[in-house]
């Protein structure tokens, strides 16, 4: 054989050689879990992803629209990847523990759909070196675990309706740091917030919307509650039997001071984690209060009214229908904190929801708050002061028969410091309001569970007189439907007062009370939507 052709080879060995070292450098990571249509656009080409795949700088990942990913980096992040979504891998570089930190970088984008997310290394290691681009803002992180996801017209509440555009997220532990073109701020552990577009600035939710929970799991190595650890993990997905589940191998992650051999660990639990944001909500209702809406509270200085169902330390009515207009509400993320005449103070909010930009609801309990007219006023979990709060419309539908749907409620208390062990919660509701006619009338389904067992109330309640931007005050009763324990006997006289909110009236809301046979007032208050 020739020199020539010996050097040819060895060249073309060599370039072969340096080419498998270059590909291997850039890889970023590899894909855990693929369920359905999962696919990589590399260089221009189409690649199909499967459990095992590599993931590289550059790559864009799609998923359709019953399938599912999760990723995992390098650096030890996991990516888990929605339906119909678009994650591109903009940037990517990391050799190891022991590579300066100046040489990485963890730069992400999300096209479309959602994502939730436990960052790696890189991240931890220099703050600057990770980002997730979005079209409204860029996240920068604290090493955290988040979610997001960005509504094109494809997000729907609790209710069936379309929420709005922009991004939503939820912060899981760490924080997170959100910028675009009007402001840069920081989001900590059970925080949700909301960008609607790239010049607004971002705003924290009350509670997460329900789409922010992915029920289409296909999770790699998660435990079901109560899994010892070592037993077999499998993912799972609606899309996928039970008897097709897919076993995922153990993952070898990289050396680090904590994992200096670099052993196998256990994935992190992504959806235990996205459970708990929405058990925390759960929890917080108390197991009476109805929790829906998309978080999104009313803006500082706007004309508003609010509604207030006060406690009574006596048991006794105190006033259902006390109302003020007010443009100095404080509200944040966990709920109204104050108006001109009350303070939440030492107590915490409750059953917290918003809806639409234009009307929040909450009870105040467990701590001491101000409360005109009865001033300093301790109350326990199992008591409170219940509010709503509500942009004044200016205008309303020309028509009658305009319904309204229960979308968030407070858990009704009992008015007294004595334990009665009762508790209430809201089951149903609705409101139709006629325009023309200048009426109303409207209904809530109530339950109660006590020593004698589980019971049902119905509570109807209606008004002659109706005011687009003011009070609207009702009169109503409550009747016994079912179950063993009647405290109403041949009925509870109810009253209260209803509001209108939102430019168009697309929102009510209303404060109620009525007396049970033992004297003792049942408070609480209803949002609604059209």
């Amino acid at each position: 054989m020739n020199m020539k052709l010996l050097l040819r080879q060895a060249g073309l060995l060599f370039a072969l050689g340096f080419f498998q070292i270059t590909a291997h450098a850039v890889s970023a990571g590899r894909v855990l879990v693929a369920v359905g249509d999962v696919s990589a656009t590399r260089n221009g080409a189409t690649i199909k992803l499967t459990a095992g795949a590599a993931i590289e700088s550059g790559d864009v990942i799609h998923t359709g629209s019953t399938s599912n990913t999760q990723l995992r980096f390098t650096d030890g992040a996991i990516v888990a990847l929605r339906p119909e979504t678009e994650f591109a891998v903009e940037s990517y570089s990391f050799k190891g523990a022991e590579s300066p930190a100046k040489e990485e970088k963890s730069f992400f984008s999300l096209l479309k759909g959602g994502l939730r997310t436990i960052t790696g290394l890189i991240g931890k290691r220099d703050r600057d070196a990770y980002r997730m681009k979005t079209a409204t803002a860029t996240v920068g992180i604290r090493g955290t675990h988040y979610n997001l996801v960005f509504c094109q017209q494809n997000c729907r509440n609790s209710d069936g309706s379309l929420a709005r555009d922009g991004l939503y997220g939820g912060v899981l532990d760490g924080a997170i740091a959100l910028k675009n073109e009007a402001q840069e701020r920081v989001f900590g552990r059970d925080e949700v917030f909301y960008v609607a577009d790239a010049n607004t600035p971002p705003q924290q939710l009350l509670a997460p919307p329900q789409f922010l929970r992915d029920r289409l799991d296909g999770q790699a190595r998660t435990k079901e509650k109560g899994q010892e650890a070592g037993e077999t993990q499998e993912a799972r997905t609606e899309s996928q039997p039970e008897e097709q589940q897919v076993a995922v191998a153990p993952v070898e992650s990289p050396r680090t001071d904590e994992n200096p051999v670099g052993a196998e660990v256990a994935e992190p639990e992504i959806q235990l984690a996205q459970d708990e944001l929405s058990e925390t909500v759960e929890q917080n209702a108390g197991g009476g209060g109805v929790l829906g809406g998309d978080g999104v509270a009313p803006a500082a200085g706007t004309s508003s009214i609010f509604l207030s169902a006060e406690y009574n330390p006596s048991g006794g009515a105190h006033n259902a229908s006390n109302s003020d207009t007010d443009t100095t509400v404080v509200v944040d993320g966990s709920g109204i904190v104050n108006t001109s005449h009350y303070q939440r103070g030492t107590a915490s909010s409750h059953e917290s929801g918003a809806d639409g930009g234009a009307i929040v609801w909450g009870r105040w309990a467990g701590g001491t708050a101000f409360l005109y007219g009865w001033g300093n006023q301790t109350l326990t979990a199992d008591q409170g002061f219940h509010i709503i709060y509500g942009t004044i419309p200016t205008s309303a539908p020309a028509q009658d028969s305009v319904s309204f749907s229960l979308i968030g409620a407070t858990r009704p208390t009992e008015a007294t410091n004595a334990a009665s062990g009762n508790v209430w919660s809201v089951t149903s509701g609705s409101v139709t309001a006629n325009f023309l006619s200048q009426t109303f009338s409207g209904s809530l389904g109530l339950g109660l569970n006590s020593s004698s067992g589980q019971s049902a109330y119905a509570m109807s309640f209606s008004s002659n007189v109706l005011n687009v931007t003011s009070t609207n005050g009702w009169s109503g009763t409550v009747s016994h439907a079912s179950g063993a324990q009647n405290v109403c006997g041949a009925g509870c006289s109810a009253n209260g007062t209803l509001i209108f909110a939102g430019p168009t009236a697309t929102h009510a809301g209303t404060t109620y009370e009525f007396g049970m046979s033992n004297g003792v007032y049942v408070q609480g208050a209803a949002a609604f939507k059209r």
